[in-house]
């Protein structure tokens, strides 16, 4: 049988073996992009961006984190999934929220 424990671990595996990817794909990403993709991991998903809570804890303005958005989400790196906004790569997600 499989255990939950023997699966976390394989992910754990996987995420460790593509770390060096992982960053290399973040250093195409500006800091402020780099911080909301890592916020949205943690968050294990955003449902609105523009609340006030959220801006202060950004320290970006509307405008900003509006833009932000709207071109992670055309360029396919978060998509919405039941309502909020998510990495658009699972393992990507699990990578940034367990090592960021």
């Amino acid at each position: 049988n499989i255990s939950v424990g023997d699966i976390n671990k394989v992910i754990l595996d996987l995420l460790e073996s593509k770390q060096s990817q992982y960053e290399e794909l973040l250093r195409y990403f500006t800091l402020k992009e780099q911080m909301i993709l890592i916020s949205i991991a943690k968050k294990a998903g955003v449902e609105k961006y523009n609340g006030v809570e959220y801006l202060a804890e950004m320290r970006m303005n509307n405008r900003t984190i509006s833009n932000i958005y709207h071109k992670l989400f055309d360029c396919g790196h978060i998509d919405m999934f039941k309502g909020k906004y998510r990495v658009g790569d699972p393992f990507l997600e699990m990578y940034l929220s367990s090592y960021r």
